[in-house]
């Protein structure tokens, strides 16, 4: 499991409180601040405060700053002007912070680049609640704004500028505990959130800015088997997930001249993660979506499609390994479809049908992961780090209308031997069975339609006769075959 995955629970607090979370004595204030301090070092942070002042009924730390130092020397660091810790006399203590926080993040080595972030926590409390050995955390705001105050962009001239916001907050942490073996878990809920950034180059006059909002948002994390440095152990578990309402989008980039407006929306959004040291699991959906797009280089602007649901899930390797190790993608993508504005541009006449268009893929396969999956004789950078030596084509269907094409095959990608072999990735060798329904009468309707002029039919037609087999069905089949010396068949013909 990556590093910076790993971690994510106890910088989950981060953002909030800028002080991460474990209770190694009583539930006192002073206790509090003392073990915030051990549980930072043991996983390589710092928590340090200019002043600590006894009050009544707690502490009042002034300059409390948070130093994280990531595996690429990237430093975070945080500063809160003022923390309150109030004893609440039943066992709990309260966590405020009135004047907010600054947050530097500053990269490595020879980078000058760095950014300010201003948090703005003024209605941010916290409570800690539960047993020395495992203590719990809740907190709530009414709203929790980042502001980008500074950015300095190093050699290369940037302008930038971010906000997020998100109100009506809440959350818990609960099970945080000394060992971090678990289970730890953490809920965020929000009633919306919203966010703006943009950058742009003072030089080239190049531009780019986006906006969006989402409500009603649930982020929901679990935490097994870690170690007290923060380090997953071999039964290490790390699960996530992020469920959402209605949201919508806004992005911009404009180049010499022209500019592209991309709008989204969609009624409901969901990700699901669950990470293991070798194996991860994503899945995500979306539902009643709709896309803009205008572009002044487009043929027919603007175009705008909706779709009724998408879904995707993907299990493959996290940790890198000499040999293959599997992988599975499947894909729906369920009532595409042009708008009627787009529809009437497109299709004035009413010749095609106006039906969504539905695709389904599953893939499966063994990939190589990390320095084992690059080329050899390629310098790194030049290969990617993941590299599929077995792929199976379980299904790939596509159908609008009355028409639709089926792809089934499987294929292998041997690996170069000789370093010398130029070759940026390595060449499929196997085959793709494909079968086409309706594709004739879907190529007359083009037609009929003006989108497919006539000499293209004809082309079109001509090429479904040389390499398609009419079926007793009425369907026509095709074979493409790919071989090791880099030669392509269809239907036994070959074609290079």
């Amino acid at each position: 499991m990556p590093h910076a995955q790993t971690r994510l629970l106890p910088s989950l607090l981060l953002p909030l409180i800028a002080l991460p979370g474990a209770a190694l004595a009583d539930l006192t204030a002073t206790g509090l601040w003392a073990d915030w301090q051990s549980a930072a070092r043991a996983q390589g942070m710092s928590v340090t405060a200019q002043t600590t002042t006894q009050t009544e009924d707690g502490l009042r730390l002034t300059g409390v700053e948070t130093r994280m130092t990531q595996t690429d020397d990237t430093t975070i660091t945080a500063v809160v002007p003022l923390v309150t810790l109030t004893e609440l006399g039943d066992g709990r203590v309260e966590l405020a912070i009135p004047e907010g926080k600054q947050v530097t993040i500053t990269p490595s080595g020879d980078d000058s680049s760095s950014a300010l972030l201003a948090v703005d926590t003024s209605g941010l409390t916290v409570t800690a609640s539960g047993t020395p050995e495992e203590t719990d955390y809740v907190w709530s705001a009414p709203t929790l704004s980042v502001t980008l105050e500074e950015f300095e962009p190093g050699e290369a001239p940037m302008e930038a500028d971010l906000n997020l916001t998100a109100t009506d907050l809440s959350g818990r942490l609960t099970g945080y505990d000394a060992q971090l073996d678990g289970p730890v878990t953490a809920v965020f809920e929000a009633a919306e959130t919203a966010w703006a950034v943009s950058f742009a180059d003072p030089v080239s006059g190049a531009a780019m800015s986006t906006e969006a909002t989402q409500q009603d948002v649930v982020i929901q994390a679990e935490s097994i088997g870690m170690t007290p440095d923060g380090t997953p152990g071999d039964d290490a578990h790390l699960r996530m997930a992020f469920d959402a309402g209605s949201g919508t989008s806004r992005s911009s980039q404009s180049f010499e001249g022209a500019t592209q407006i991309t709008e989204t929306s969609h009624q409901s959004a969901s990700l699901r993660a669950d990470l293991t040291p070798e194996r991860a699991f994503y899945t995500g959906a979306g539902a009643d979506i709709a896309i803009t797009l205008d572009d002044p280089n487009l043929p027919v602007r603007p175009i705008m499609l909706t779709l009724d649901e998408l879904d995707m899930a993907f299990v493959g390797p996290v940790t890198e390994a000499d040999t293959p190790q599997p992988f599975d993608l499947t894909l729906e993508v369920i009532g595409l479809a042009p708008s009627a504005e787009l529809w009437t541009q497109l299709d004035p006449a009413g010749m095609l049908p106006r039906e969504p268009l539905t695709l389904t893929a599953d893939l499966e396969g063994q990939a190589l992961l990390g320095p084992a999956a690059r080329v050899p004789g390629l310098p790194q950078g030049a290969s990617a780090d993941f590299a599929p030596t077995e792929l199976a084509v379980n299904g790939v269907d596509l159908t609008y209308g009355a028409a639709s094409a089926l792809a089934t095959g499987a294929f292998t990608f041997p690996r170069p031997s000789d370093a010398a072999v130029p070759l940026s990735q390595p060449q499929p060798v196997g085959t793709l069975d494909v079968t086409l329904t309706g594709i004739g009468d879907l190529l007359g309707q083009l037609s009929q339609s003006g989108l497919l002029p006539q000499q293209q039919l004809m082309a079109a037609q001509m090429m479904l006769g040389m390499f398609a087999t009419p079926q007793p069905d009425g369907t026509m089949t095709s074979r493409i075959e790919t071989r090791a010396d880099g030669s392509l068949f269809v239907n036994g013909t070959q074609l290079r």
